[in-house]
């Protein structure tokens, strides 16, 4: 069974692709997603974003909410425990944090692997979307790289294979607890005039923290900074503060949320 975590896509698109490839079956995380362990499958996967050089917080919750009755027969059964993590460019230290979050549970990680995709974090000065011609080449790219993985699942083949890029530790032990206490801050997602109150941003949200109203959506305290909802909006009318204004928006083709 693989379990993902998306916001854009990205990590839903690589999730369906190793699926299929496997012939194994996917399911999203979200806030009552509970685990079910079997030997039968290929271990246990787990597929998500990169967010900002850490495991993307959901994945974290995901993994804390496992029992001990899990836990034993993960242990006893041999299931193996592998994730692949989705980034724009680096993944830092984010597999050595998933590594301590199991280790915490009891739990080795099989294998990791990190796969490059299109750029999707907007809310920081200085970040923004891939251009199309990037865009496009990371995914022709991904696609050789999904298929080089699902061999090595199969094949029981297990590896680190993570770009971590320049100052990984640093990156991860230094920005990602700041992005934690706040990177996340839903007051300050807001529609512009442009808004038609078409539902889609809150059709999207993973964790259903979007609520529509007659005068447009209303952001909830469960907010989990994925921006489905900005690269989701048809007329582009969200924004996050003033970080977000005249950035671009990306959403993966041929993917549905």
């Amino acid at each position: 069974m693989i379990y993902y975590f998306t916001g854009n896509g990205n990590s839903g698109y690589v999730a369906a692709r190793i699926g299929s490839y496997l012939h194994d079956c996917i399911e999203k995380i979200g806030d009552s997603t509970r685990l079910c362990v079997s030997a039968e499958d290929n271990g246990i996967g787990l597929v998500f974003p990169v967010y900002a050089w850490g495991v993307a917080p959901p994945v974290t919750d995901f993994i804390n909410g496992w029992t001990l009755d899990d836990i034993r027969r993960i242990n006893t059964e041999k299931i193996p425990v592998w994730a692949v993590m989705t980034c724009g460019d680096e993944a830092g230290a984010c597999s050595d944090m998933l590594i301590k979050i199991l280790g915490k549970k009891g739990i080795s990680l099989a294998g990791v692997w990190s796969i490059i995709m299109p750029n999707t974090y907007v809310i920081l000065p200085g970040f923004d979307v891939d251009s199309h011609v990037l865009a496009q080449q990371k995914l022709t790219s991904a696609m050789g790289r999904i298929k080089e993985i699902g061999d090595k699942i199969q094949s029981c083949t297990w590896e680190t294979d993570v770009w971590r890029g320049s100052w990984p530790r640093l990156k991860t032990h230094l920005v990602y607890p700041l992005f934690r206490r706040w990177g996340i801050n839903p007051k300050k997602w807001s529609k512009g005039e442009e808004c038609i109150k078409c539902g889609q941003c809150a059709r999207v949200c993973p964790v259903d923290n979007i609520r529509m109203t007659p005068t447009g959506p209303i952001w909830g305290n469960n907010c989990k900074s994925c921006m489905a909802c900005y690269h989701n909006c048809p007329n582009h009318s969200l924004e996050y503060g003033k970080v977000t204004v005249k950035k671009g928006q990306y959403r993966i083709k041929d993917y549905e949320l």
